[in-house]
């Protein structure tokens, strides 16, 4: 993401007066739950399987290496920064680790199919590699006992 903070030592990039898009939503969507942001589970759908709309708000290099090679997975982490002062050396800021803020997905997640079917967004399906399919047999083998052990 162009404008979100990333490490201590970087500076944060000036933008004004322009507001990016992207980075402010999310800014936004982390001060509530990710399943209360919908847009932002279809935007990590559409990460796992690119869109050429969703790939728009990314930098080209971002941009590129996700068509090369979309990740099968994503997650979110919630920090939290605060600057430093002049008299702290050469870090803008520090952040601490608040813990997850997503669940991680991943292509085959089944809550995934979910808020895609329940907001009726445009997602092509995910591609089944033979790993995802024998995972999600076993899955389902494992749930069909569970269901047979029940009371």
């Amino acid at each position: 993401f162009r404008y979100k903070p990333t490490g201590p030592r970087t500076p944060p990039p000036w933008n004004i007066p322009h507001q990016p898009r992207l980075d402010w939503q999310m800014w936004f969507a982390a001060l509530d739950s990710f399943d209360r942001n919908p847009w932002l589970v279809h935007f990590c759908i559409r990460l796992m399987r690119p869109a050429p709309a969703i790939l728009h708000l990314l930098p080209a290099s971002t941009r590129n290496d996700i068509l090369a090679d979309p990740p099968i997975a994503v997650r979110m982490r919630m920090y939290k920064y605060n600057f430093t002062t002049a008299l702290t050396g050469r870090d803008w800021w520090t952040r601490q680790l608040q813990g997850p803020y997503m669940t991680a997905l991943n292509n085959s997640n089944r809550w995934c199919d979910g808020v895609i079917e329940q907001f009726g967004f445009d997602v092509p399906p995910a591609p089944q590699t033979e790993l995802a399919g024998s995972l999600a047999a076993v899955r389902d083998y494992i749930q069909a006992l569970g269901d047979e052990i029940s009371p």
